[in-house]
């Protein structure tokens, strides 16, 4: 089951438990004015006995003339609504009882205050007893039911506006509580590469909320440090190793020329100089990745015919393809003019078809396509061969990544990223398309409108 955002439950949970506290509150209040009505209830069976009493000693005690008692009894005690049980007797004898046909109703019951439930309703009865007269008086508790039944009845009805109120008052609760997270996460997302520098908004209020900001800022501050420093470090390491690179290769391609080098020691050199080619490329990638980090890539931009550089770099790739029997198909228009770097752009396709020709198969085929799509063009570049896992196709553009089909093949893993990363400068894109049917597809789109150049990544 999928679960409710943060907000959402805020307002459900306050909202249940607005609720829970409405019924607890109005359970507890029942409670009480049921034990108040109660004891108001014994206290007036109280009143009304010593009243019995004071009347039959102010009229005789107990040599009250019981022959007046029908006539006394209307007088001493009005008849009430509902009408109250009323028993006097004396002697053993019964004297006078109310209502007349109640006769047998109750039980017989020892002087005190009971609770009685006889014919299925409860009845308080007060038994008093002096100067051997014995007075019992009892009252039902419809009157008090009626109460807590209007009672209940209107905390019934006003529940659901109770609750209406709650949800409401709590979604205004949630956004308020929210909204500074929301804020902050807000903030969190413009914190890139290219804005590296950029921090989380610090409430004015000194609470958890500010201090989970400032935590996050200096952490921040913390990466922003570290970050820079292995781009400062990467860019430096890559110009510093340069030199000595180029010296070495130079070494090595003027020891090739010389007649006195043995064909042993010859094959060792070429090797030798096909490896610092090798590094001298990497070290050219990741320098132009950390001046890409750095946002100082500088495109050297000119109206080019995007055609004719794909077409080049599509015949290059041809000769790679034919020495491992791949069919190259192409459809490309005479004329698709942009405004490219001309140097970078081949750099782009390239890596694209070196891949398609590296992780392809004997017999297999590569088909390139170029076309208009509105403001831009859309380069299609597809290759039979292994498919690529779906977890493994969101870290194709990561640096140093390489698939586990491709590890058998030769490469560094900073091909595609560089690419990316070339053709992002361009304001345009690099996105892994499918891997369906035998085909693994790449799609690279750059806008054709020289406005909506890019020239620098990070400006």
């Amino acid at each position: 089951m999928k679960r409710l955002p943060f907000r959402r439950r805020l307002t459900v949970w306050s909202t249940i438990v607005a609720g829970v506290a409405l019924i607890i509150s109005g359970a507890v209040t029942a409670w009480v004015i049921h034990r108040r009505e109660m004891q108001l209830l014994d206290a007036e069976l109280e009143a009304q006995s010593r009243h019995f009493f004071a009347e039959i000693k102010e009229h005789g005690g107990a040599k009250f003339d019981w022959s007046r008692i029908e006539f006394e009894m209307r007088e001493w005690m009005p008849a009430t609504v509902p009408l109250r049980f009323i028993e006097v007797s004396s002697g053993g004898q019964l004297r006078w009882r109310q209502p007349t046909d109640a006769a047998e109703r109750l039980p017989s019951l020892k002087p005190g205050m009971h609770t009685v439930v006889h014919d299925g309703r409860a009845h308080r009865i007060l038994v008093s007893e002096e100067d051997g007269i014995r007075f019992v008086i009892a009252s039902d508790f419809r009157a008090q039911h009626s109460l807590l039944t209007a009672l209940g009845g209107v905390m019934i009805a006003a529940l659901p506006i109770a609750l209406a109120f709650a949800w409401y008052g709590g979604r205004r609760i949630a956004r308020l509580a929210v909204q500074p997270l929301e804020e902050m996460t807000d903030a969190a997302e413009r914190i890139t590469a290219d804005h590296i520098e950029q921090r989380l908004p610090v409430p004015a209020v000194a609470d958890e909320v500010q201090r989970h900001a400032i935590a996050l800022n200096r952490t921040f501050d913390r990466l922003e440090r570290s970050y820079r420093q292995a781009v400062r470090f990467s860019a430096d390491a890559s110009h510093e190793l340069k030199s000595p690179l180029t010296v070495m290769r130079a070494t090595i391609e003027a020891m090739l020329e010389s007649e006195d080098l043995s064909e042993h020691d010859r094959n060792h050199a070429v090797v030798l100089l096909e490896q610092s080619r090798r590094l001298s490329g990497i070290i050219s990638s990741l320098l132009l990745l950390a001046r890409a980090d750095a946002g100082r890539l500088v495109l050297d931009l000119h109206d080019e015919n995007l055609a004719a550089l794909l077409s080049g770099c599509v015949e290059d790739a041809s000769i790679m393809a034919d020495m491992k029997n791949i069919r190259v198909e192409k459809s490309i228009p005479d004329v698709a003019m942009a405004r490219v770097d001309p140097l970078r752009l081949p750099q782009i396709v390239s890596n694209l078809l070196d891949n398609a020709v590296k992780y392809n198969h004997d017999g297999g085929c590569i088909r390139v396509v170029l076309a208009a799509d509105g403001s831009d063009w859309v380069m299609h570049f597809a290759n039979t061969g292994p498919a690529i896992p779906e977890d493994m196709a969101t870290r194709l553009f990561e640096r140093f990544f390489r698939a586990e089909h491709t590890t058998e093949e030769r490469g560094s893993g900073l091909g595609l990223g560089l690419a990316r990363e070339l053709a992002r400068a361009h304001g345009g894109d690099i996105v892994f398309e499918r891997s369906a049917d035998g085909w693994n597809e790449f799609v690279l789109r750059l806008p054709a409108d020289s406005e909506t150049q890019h020239p620098t990544i990070g400006a």
